[in-house]
C-alpha cells in the first residue's frame, strides 16, 4: 500500500479512534470496546511469542497473574495505580521466563505440556490459596485507575487509557514482528539448525520474546482487573487459551492486525451470540474449522490479500480503458 493511501487512512482512523466516546454515547458499547482493547493488548503479545515459534498454553494463567498481583500491590499496599500495573506486568513475566528456563530446550509437545501443566498450578493455587486470592470468589471490588489521588469513573477516561495501553502494546508489538528482531524471530521458526548454523542463539532470542510477551500479557491482565474490579480462578480456565487461540489464529498469527480482527471478532460476536450462550463454544469451533480451511492465513491476512489482488486487476485494467478512449 502506498504512503498516499496510508496517509489518509491513518488519520481517519486515528480521528475515529479519538473522537469515539463524543460519537458513542451508550455506556455498554463503549464498555464492549475497551473490552476488546484489552483483548487486543492480549492476542497481540501472545502472538509475539507465536512468531517466535513457541506455542504455550500458559498465557491465561500469565493474564491472571497479572491482574492479581496489580490488585494485591494496590489493594493490600497502597501502591499507585501504575506502579501496581508495571510491578504485576514483572511478576508476569518473571513466571514466564521461570517456565522458559527450563522448557527453552524442548521441543515441540514437551514444551506444550509444560505451559499447560503451569496455568493447571496457577488455576489450583488461585483456588486454594485463600489468604492471598480469596479462593473461588476471587478478589473483589478493586480500585479502578487513578492518578494523583483521583480515581477514574468516567467511561471515556477508561477508555483513552485502554487506548494509549493498546497503541503502546501495537508500536512493539509492530517491532517485535517486523524490526529486526523480527526476522530472527521467523528464522528461528523456520529453521532452528540454520538460523544456529549463522550465528542466531535460540536460547536468547527466545527468552526475548518469552520476557517481552508476557510482560505485555500482564499489562492486559492488570488493567483488565483494574477495569472490571474484579479478578478470579476462571482466567486461569484452559477455556481463556481456547479463546486466545482463535482469536489469533482465526484473525491471523504473525501479522500486526490479525490478531486486532480476532479480538473484535470474539468481543462482538460474543455479544450478538449472548441468546445461545450454550452453544457459544460449538460456534466459535465452527468458525475457526472454517477459517482454517478456506482463510488458511487468518481472516486479516486474507482480506488484505484481496484488497491487493482487487487493486492490481484496477491497475491492469486502466491501460486497455484509455487506450479505448484515445
Amino acid at each position: 500500500m502506498s504512503k498516499a493511501i496510508k496517509a489518509p487512512i491513518l488519520i481517519l482512523v486515528a480521528v475515529v479512534l479519538l473522537g469515539l466516546p463524543q460519537v458513542v454515547e451508550n455506556y455498554y458499547m463503549m464498555h464492549l470496546v475497551v473490552m476488546f482493547l484489552i483483548w487486543s493488548i492480549f492476542s497481540s503479545s501472545y502472538n509475539i511469542l507465536l512468531n517466535a515459534g513457541q506455542l504455550s498454553l500458559a498465557h491465561n494463567a500469565l493474564f491472571a497473574i497479572g491482574g492479581y498481583a496489580s490488585a494485591l500491590f494496590m489493594m493490600r499496599l497502597g501502591v499507585p495505580f501504575l506502579l501496581s500495573m508495571v510491578l504485576g506486568a514483572i511478576l508476569a513475566m518473571l513466571a514466564g521466563l521461570f517456565i522458559g528456563k527450563i522448557t527453552v530446550k524442548m521441543r515441540g509437545s514437551h514444551f506444550v505440556l509444560v505451559t499447560f501443566a503451569f496455568a493447571e498450578i496457577t488455576r489450583i493455587s488461585a483456588n486454594n490459596w485463600t489468604s492471598v486470592t480469596n479462593g473461588p470468589n476471587g478478589l473483589r471490588g478493586i480500585p479502578g485507575p487513578e492518578f494523583f489521588g483521583h480515581m477514574i469513573f468516567e467511561m471515556s477516561s477508561l477508555y483513552y487509557i485502554a487506548l494509549a495501553l493498546a497503541l503502546i502494546v501495537l508500536f512493539i508489538s509492530w517491532r517485535m514482528l517486523y524490526g529486526r528482531l523480527g526476522r530472527t524471530f521467523v528464522a528461528l521458526r523456520t529453521s532452528e539448525d540454520l538460523a544456529e548454523a549463522v550465528g542466531i542463539s535460540h536460547t536468547r532470542y527466545i527468552m526475548i520474546a518469552i520476557a517481552v510477551s508476557c510482560f505485555l500479557t500482564g499489562i492486559a491482565g492488570a488493567y483488565y482487573a483494574h477495569y472490571v474490579t474484579l479478578v478470579s480462578p476462571e482466567l486461569s480456565k484452559f477455556q481463556y487459551m481456547i479463546y486466545l487461540l482463535i482469536m489469533v489464529i482465526a484473525g491471523g498469527r504473525y501479522t500486526l492486525g490479525g490478531p486486532i480482527a480476532g479480538a473484535a471478532i470474539f468481543v462482538f460476536l460474543t455479544e450478538f451470540l449472548r441468546f445461545a450462550d450454550l452453544y457459544r463454544m460449538l460456534i466459535f469451533g465452527v468458525l475457526l474449522i472454517l477459517v482454517v480451511m478456506f482463510m488458511p492465513k487468518g481472516l486479516y491476512p486474507s482480506i488484505i490479500d484481496g484488497v491487493k489482488r482487487l487493486v492490481c486487476k484496477r491497475k491492469q485494467a486502466r491501460p486497455d480503458t484509455d487506450s479505448a478512449r484515445s
